[in-house]
């Protein structure tokens, strides 16, 4: 079943937008219906797919007249030229009836972690976790990080607090090396942004190695 889209054109770049009504869509081009002849060999496209917008410059392939409601119309056909990464990535996964806007991996559920602190480890994304605990094997304070193997881990979330002039979370780790005679234990923190592209690693403190 193909999907609704919604269309507008400009034939300045982008300065002025007039509408159209969409016709049909592929990951190469898009057809429309204008009320004016396109006469420039080339125009922009802004597509609302799902609510995404997405900006593209097309090539015209060609242009047929015909009547709508009683007016002339033009069914004017043309292929992508030039459209972002970002931007074919939406259109495709909206072609393929995927939902354009791919989940967020990292993406935090900032009220579970407040309500069950202790759950981090539970709570956490997938993503985000193996991004954190490798700043602990960085540090030689967590063995590297194995699919097969759970990591020597305890978590808890400690809220929010400012950082460096950023708004940060706080993530207080107990993690554990075990080595051929003894095994050692840590305590650090993390403090990490929403996205985790600012990751701030505080050592804590090392207790006196177990013997094995």
């Amino acid at each position: 079943m193909k999907k609704p889209f919604k269309v507008q054109y400009s034939l300045d770049r982008g300065e002025t937008m007039s509408p159209a009504l969409a016709v049909d869509i592929s990951v190469g081009g898009v057809g429309i219906l204008t009320n004016d002849d396109i006469k420039d060999d080339e125009f922009l496209v802004e597509l609302t797919l799902d609510e995404q917008k997405v900006t593209a410059l097309v090539s015209k392939a060609g242009a047929v007249p015909g009547k709508l409601r009683g007016g002339t119309a033009w069914r004017v056909g043309g292929k992508f030229i030039g459209i972002t990464a970002d931007h074919w990535d939406t259109l495709a996964r909206f072609i393929e009836n995927k939902p354009v806007k791919e989940p967020d991996k990292l993406a935090l559920d900032i009220t579970a972690l407040q309500a069950r602190p202790d759950d981090a480890a539970r709570l956490l994304p997938k993503a985000a976790l193996g991004l954190l605990l490798g700043e602990l094997v960085k540090l030689k304070r967590l063995a590297p990080l194995s699919a097969s193997v759970e990591p020597l881990v305890k978590l808890r979330y400690l809220g929010k607090t400012q950082r460096q002039g950023v708004a940060m979370h706080v993530l207080r780790i107990e993690s554990r090396v075990v080595r051929q005679h003894h095994v050692n234990n840590y305590v650090t923190q993390l403090y990490f942004d929403d996205k985790l592209k600012k990751i701030v690693t505080v050592p804590m403190e090392q207790t006196i190695p177990e013997k094995t």
